[in-house]
């Protein structure tokens, strides 16, 4: 079986496969929609009253969950590593600006997953897309899915520099680390992504701010938030892990 996210996951949680049964027929798994064969480790698709993720089952015909899939409905797995790297390494923090910083600076190699949960408790996991690149990479924000393209990303974070130096000058106090009226975790303040007024006037005159400009706002939606913890995280060394696959500890 080819790497899949809940596989992915479970592994580098040090858990292993929770299926209740051995195939009797090959099939597919509702949940990751992976193909199981005959005698493959499979359990009962019975969801709990509580699950609200049908519209992302890969596979809605399909009464079976693979036994990693199974393995997720766990509070490990929905609640406790929703904000988290994962990797063939373990479990990693990517919940602060600083731990996003890293990750988004340093990639791991192989397979990987970024998942950023958005609430409490979350089915995410088994439905993030699994990353097989370090420099075109999906975040699973939520019900929305990042897309990162650091030759983008790292030249957006030296024209927001570039800019934010023309906006401090001739500014009393502190020099500003941002260009935008506002960068929101979130996404979801109004004001987020929007450049300063004065940067917009500037520009009329300078056709480097207005190069600046226009190639910020060709971003992402994903790349302008990876901007809100690069702009204002200071360098920091590798996360701990949570857990790795000899080691449960999340």
């Amino acid at each position: 079986m080819s790497a899949h996210a809940s596989k992915l996951a479970v592994q580098a949680a040090g858990y292993t496969n929770k299926g209740l049964m051995k195939a009797e027929q090959a099939g597919i798994c509702a949940m990751c929609g992976q193909r199981h064969e005959v005698g493959e480790m499979v359990s009962p698709f019975v969801p709990t009253d509580s699950f609200m993720d049908y519209q992302f089952l890969r596979c809605k015909t399909s009464s079976i969950a693979c036994g990693w899939c199974a393995a997720m409905w766990n509070d490990v797995f929905t609640q406790k590593a929703l904000k988290t790297v994962i990797c063939t390494d373990g479990i990693f923090p990517a919940a602060s600006n600083v731990n996003i910083a890293y990750w988004l600076l340093n990639p791991p190699n192989g397979d990987w997953i970024w998942v950023m949960g958005d609430q409490k408790k979350q089915h995410i996991i088994w439905r993030s897309p699994v990353n097989r690149s370090r420099e075109i990479f999906q975040i699973q924000n939520g019900e929305v899915t990042h897309t990162i393209r650091r030759d983008r990303l790292m030249p957006a974070v030296d024209a927001s520099r570039r800019l934010a130096d023309k906006a401090s000058d001739g500014r009393k106090g502190a020099k500003l680390k941002s260009p935008f009226v506002r960068l929101s975790r979130d996404v979801d303040d109004p004001a987020h992504g929007a450049i300063r007024s004065d940067l917009h006037v500037l520009s009329l005159t300078n056709p480097d701010v207005g190069a600046d400009i226009r190639f910020i706002q060709s971003l992402t939606v994903g790349e302008m938030w990876a901007l809100t913890a690069l702009l204002y995280a200071e360098p920091s060394e590798k996360p701990l892990p949570y857990c790795t696959p000899s080691q449960t500890s999340v």
